[in-house]
């Protein structure tokens, strides 16, 4: 026991702590992740980028599905997506099968979904979009993704450091909600690329710090942390609104259960209203402007033709990857993330008496999340599961308070790491343009196919070099972090 703690006392002396080398490792994975995919394969990237240039140029918020790509970004020589990819404008294929006719590859102009406008996210990118209005595209839009990715990044870390800071979390268990990304690996390229809430995520974070510190004192600054960080967020995603919503009706059955038990503080219930309505006052503004606007894209009926494929294409979001999502059999594997999701909630559910607060708020924001988003993609607007990974502050928490003394934790990541380096092997070759897709089923497969992996291709589209030495250097800061875990869980075991 003596020997194992000097070595673990001199490696975190060394590297630091398990959970800052396991969020450097995240962060240079995403990073690498960034750079990897190529242009306008993210969730809607090509409708925010069409959104950021009508906002540079003209100072317009684009609300509905008539975000179109400048004719810039049109002369894009590609490859291009396969949901963009027509006559004009080739796909991945084109490189090692020059003869697969590009009308094979059947998809639609532009996203079916209507766009979800972040106005946050194009004030932070526009002065980023006037200093490189000289690069090309693709270097364009790594940039926004770096960017927007260490936004997002340094939101969830600070969630991750104020858990360690309150004493939410010891090591362990902060070293575990550092690795949420690697469990569900579809959080990255959610929030890695131009596409994806990372900004919105930075302002969850932010408010997650705000509220661990108000629930330990009663504190002015706190207070105000917290409705700023909510009400800038709604404006970075007027989603955020929903997290506001539950929130607040967490606070109304805190403050009753404190009146029942006479323990009801006055200061306690007047810095969580300034908070509260703090954050409204900032947000109401898009709120408004969102729900009055008349370029808002009117709703269809929830009911309507296509209901069930539309359900589906909504909950399996959640697992939703760029590029190669669509290489893997339909409909199970889909679910496992989302199942795996579920499990842990389960968990959650049976600890929920001893969580502290923020980890008890999730259980009113959560459903109504859950059900608003749902909802929203029915009737046609940019909204699903996907969504979810916004809440990562929130549910990796409540990840590491029920799990961190399970060796079930530590399997899942391993397991998670497993599926992101299958899940890249199988997006190279889509984006090397090895992997054909079939005009039957509309998945890629190898059945024409005369290679797994076109290297020089794929340098064409993307920068794989680069991605693999941001992965490696962050794949041991990782590994050495879990091997922390290991010996630390291995030493207690045999105490």
């Amino acid at each position: 026991m003596t020997l194992w703690s000097a070595v673990l006392l001199r490696l975190d002396q060394a590297l630091g702590p398990a959970w800052r080398r396991m969020l450097l490792g995240v962060f240079l994975a995403g990073l690498g992740y960034a750079v990897f995919v190529p242009a306008f394969e993210g969730r809607q990237e090509a409708a925010q980028m069409a959104a950021l240039e009508t906002f540079a140029s003209t100072g317009r918020l684009v609300l509905s599905d008539d975000a179109r790509l400048s004719p810039d970004a049109l002369g894009f020589a590609g490859p291009w997506p396969r949901s963009l990819a027509q006559e004009g404008r080739p796909g991945y294929a084109r490189f090692a099968h020059p003869d697969v006719a590009e009308a094979a590859q059947p998809g639609p102009a532009a996203d079916a979904e209507r766009y979800r406008a972040r106005p946050l996210t194009l004030a932070l990118l526009a002065p980023v979009r006037f200093a490189t209005s000289s690069w090309s595209w693709p270097a364009r839009l790594r940039l926004y993704r770096v960017i927007l990715w260490s936004v997002a990044m340094a939101g969830f870390a600070a969630a991750v450091t104020a858990a360690v800071h309150y004493r939410y979390l010891d090591g362990r268990g902060a070293a575990l909600m550092a690795a949420w990304p690697l469990i569900f690996p579809q959080f990255v390229s959610q929030m890695a690329l131009a596409g994806g809430s990372g900004t919105a995520l930075a302002c969850i974070g932010a408010a997650s710090v705000a509220f661990m510190a108000l629930s330990r004192r009663n504190d002015l600054m706190a207070s105000l942390g917290l409705g700023l960080a909510l009400g800038l967020g709604i404006w970075a995603d007027a989603l955020v609104v929903l997290i506001w919503a539950g929130l607040a009706g967490y606070l109304v059955w805190r403050g009753w259960t404190l009146h029942r038990q006479d323990s009801l503080d006055g200061e306690w219930l007047v810095l969580r209203l300034f908070a509260i309505g703090l954050a409204l006052l900032i947000g109401a503004g898009w709120l408004i402007y969102v729900m009055t606007s008349p370029h808002a894209a009117p709703m269809t009926p929830v009911l309507g033709p296509g209901f069930l494929e539309r359900l589906w294409a909504i909950v399996a979001g959640f697992s939703e990857d760029g590029g190669a999502s669509v290489i893997l059999p339909e409909p199970g594997w889909r679910l496992v993330p989302l199942a795996l999701l579920v499990f842990i909630l389960i968990r959650w559910e049976f600890h929920w008496s001893s969580l502290p607060p923020l980890a008890r708020a999730l259980a009113f924001i959560l459903p109504l999340f859950t059900l608003s988003v749902l909802l929203l993609g029915l009737q046609g607007y940019a909204a699903g599961l996907e969504d979810l990974h916004m809440l990562a502050p929130l549910l990796a928490l409540a990840f590491a308070l029920c799990c961190r003394h399970s060796a079930l934790a530590l399997a899942l990541i391993i397991l998670g790491v497993a599926g992101v380096l299958a899940q890249g092997a199988i997006q190279a070759s889509v984006f090397a343009g090895c992997a054909l897709p079939d005009g039957g089923t509309g998945r890629y497969g190898y059945e024409a196919s005369s290679c797994l992996l076109d290297w020089a291709a794929l340098q064409e589209v993307s920068a794989p070099g680069l991605a693999l030495k941001l992965l490696a250097v962050g794949g041991l800061s990782a590994l050495s972090a879990l091997f922390t875990l290991w010996r630390q869980a291995s030493w207690q075991s045999g105490d």
